[in-house]
């Protein structure tokens, strides 16, 4: 007599982009503050534009998480968040995601 066992179905859950997005700064060890604006779907050149500042101050801004005081607050007001959360990612940006 055999007995038939019942396989349980396991749905694989396709990642998000934002999963996609974590698991290649994992592996590239990106800063988080560039990880939030990939996730926002803004990308340097075009904040640039938006804030009238130059590349290179968009580019340390985003890369190494270095800004002036009025520069953080003209991108949190660009942004649309608050100055505390924008210090706070790039604060959390100097620390590089392992």
């Amino acid at each position: 007599m055999e007995t038939k066992k019942k396989i349980k179905e396991v749905k694989i859950k396709k990642p998000t982009k934002k999963d996609t997005i974590e698991k290649k700064a994992d592996a590239k060890k990106i800063p988080k503050i560039k990880i939030w604006l990939m996730e926002k779907g803004i990308n340097q050149k075009d904040l640039a534009k938006k804030t009238e500042l130059s590349t290179n101050t968009i580019n340390r801004f985003v890369n190494k998480g270095k800004a002036s005081k009025s520069v953080i607050k003209l991108l949190s007001y660009e942004l649309g968040v608050s100055y505390e959360e924008l210090n706070e990612l790039l604060m959390d940006s100097n620390t590089l995601v392992k």
